[in-house]
């Protein structure tokens, strides 16, 4: 499943959504200063704050704990000048001598 976030706030719910009710399973991150989870969602916000992030859930059943999981993944679309505008943009500045 893909999910548009579209607030931090709303980010924060939806993750306590998923660790509370559905049994999200961050991967194991060892010899670092901060934990998984805690560089997954810093980098998520900061991402928010100017592209468009999409969550991506996957479920799975754990067949040892007999529990339904979750697993987290995000996509960062980036906007991009068009063809034309990089052209022009170079165009501009080889007029102006840069």
């Amino acid at each position: 499943m893909q999910l548009r976030l579209t607030t931090p706030e709303a980010f924060d719910r939806l993750i306590d959504f998923l660790e509370n009710e559905r049994d999200l399973v961050w991967p194991e991150w060892r010899g670092f200063d901060k934990s998984y989870r805690d560089v997954f969602i810093e980098t998520v916000k900061e991402n928010m704050a100017k592209d468009t992030v999409l969550l991506n859930v996957e479920w799975g059943y754990n067949a040892q704990s007999n529990r339904l999981e979750s697993k987290v993944y995000y996509t960062i679309f980036s906007e991009i000048a068009t063809d034309d505008e990089y052209v022009n943009a170079e165009l501009k500045e080889k007029e102006n001598g840069n």
